[in-house]
């Protein structure tokens, strides 16, 4: 394998036909990532044999293909590197939706780097079947059998944490607490005023974890709809990927995956399903019956760890040193070029003077109204109270609205 496939965004072209320094590290970036790409092609491509085509959805830190029918090859970045033993904690946990991995070692690297830092590590995995949730979550929303079936296949892999994710060592656990009190500081300190109150309820967790009465369990670190695979003919989820950030965390952590399943991103913000209250009940009925139940004190523990990660990906995501998803940050330093597009689309619209975003399960008006759009050439220099105003306005608070309501 050539060193040039040294990481997949990392090597930079001496050569450009544009003079403008940004278009020119865009162009040899660009032109990077489609060299390393096509040498990752061939290594796949040689060792196994088969023809080779890129999944349709990439990671950040990742580059992956399908190798034949039934084999994924994927080339990380090391310091984005798959633990594992958390991966075989995982299949074991979710026998049937988490694919078999085994590392293949590493490759590329640069005469710079003896020590192959920059190299990448190969894994090689099986191939799931299904499609990407969120390419079929308008089609489900129009067929209510399937979208049910879905929701009881989600409550599935919850009940499969809860009976069997949890980690051997009491020391992680503690380790957790730990880290979850670091977490809910933070938030505190720079959460909007308005959701302090919350953060300062779901402190109440701590005691219950530090007492073992609630599990601490194997998450998946971003549990979004392009994660879950899903077949489009049953309902019935198939796979779940890239468990890349997968940690331990108080179960119910990751359970803003019950709310991606109950609503969708629409031209106004976030909008929930007209039956998003029987789904949330089918899908509790479901997680309960499968456990076996669970006391009121259970529930409750429950209810206060879903918030707290719902505040804690919303609130914390990006924040460096701070563990959080990938939704999006709520203070005061924000880097735009990660914006998820889809709340860029919604930026754009608030900054162009027109009537209020329409709230999705609140009343609530927007408080002031933004610049016009001619005040700013790009996203990366308009101010971040406005994005801060738009996340919390179209994203967080109506989530957290609609789940405080239904208790």
């Amino acid at each position: 394998m050539s060193a040039k496939c040294a990481t997949l965004t990392g090597l930079v072209s001496r050569h450009s036909s544009d003079s403008h320094p940004q278009n020119r590290r865009a162009l040899n970036r660009s032109a990077t990532m489609s060299r390393a790409r096509e040498l990752c092609d061939e290594f796949a491509r040689r060792e196994f044999g088969e023809a080779v085509y890129p999944v349709p959805l990439q990671g950040m830190g990742s580059y992956t293909v399908k190798a034949g029918p039934d084999r994924i090859v994927q080339f990380r970045e090391q310091s984005n590197s798959l633990d594992e033993e958390k991966l075989a904690l995982a299949r074991a946990a979710h026998p049937e939706i988490v694919a078999t991995c085994t590392s293949h070692g590493l490759i590329g690297g640069l005469p710079s780097d003896p020590e192959a830092k920059s190299a990448l590590a190969i894994y090689v995995m099986s191939n799931l079947p299904g499609t990407n949730y969120i390419y079929l979550r308008s089609s489900l929303a129009d067929n209510p059998p399937l979208q049910l079936v879905t929701m009881k296949s989600l409550a599935r892999f919850f009940a499969q944490s809860w009976l069997h994710g949890r980690p051997a060592d009491q020391v992680q656990t503690r380790t957790t607490v730990d880290e979850c009190a670091i977490m809910f500081r933070h938030l505190s300190e720079n959460i909007p005023s308005r959701f302090k109150p919350h953060v300062a309820k779901v402190q109440d967790i701590l005691p219950i974890l530090r007492s073992g009465e609630h599990p601490v369990v194997l998450t998946h670190g971003n549990l979004n709809e392009m994660n879950i695979l899903v077949d489009h003919t049953s309902g019935k989820i198939t796979g779940v990927v890239d468990w890349a950030e997968a940690s331990f965390q108080p179960f119910g952590f990751a359970l803003y995956a019950l709310d991606n399943a109950l609503g969708s991103m629409g031209p106004d913000g976030w909008e929930y399903f007209d039956n998003a209250e029987f789904l949330w009940d089918e899908f509790w009925r479901t997680f309960i019956g499968l456990v076996g139940g669970l006391s009121a004190s259970q529930m409750k523990s429950i209810r206060l760890a879903r918030v707290a990660g719902l505040l804690i990906r919303y609130g914390t995501a990006y924040d460096r040193g701070i563990g959080g998803g990938n939704g999006g940050l709520i203070s005061e330093h924000f880097p735009f070029s990660l914006l998820n597009p889809r709340i860029k689309r919604c930026f754009l619209r608030q900054i162009t003077p027109q009537p209020s975003l329409r709230q999705s399960l609140t009343r609530r008006p927007i408080e002031e109204k933004a610049p016009a759009k001619a005040t700013y050439t790009t996203l990366s220099n308009a101010p971040t109270i406005v994005y801060k105003k738009v996340y919390v306005d179209i994203v967080v608070e109506p989530r957290l609205s609609f789940y405080l309501s239904l208790y």
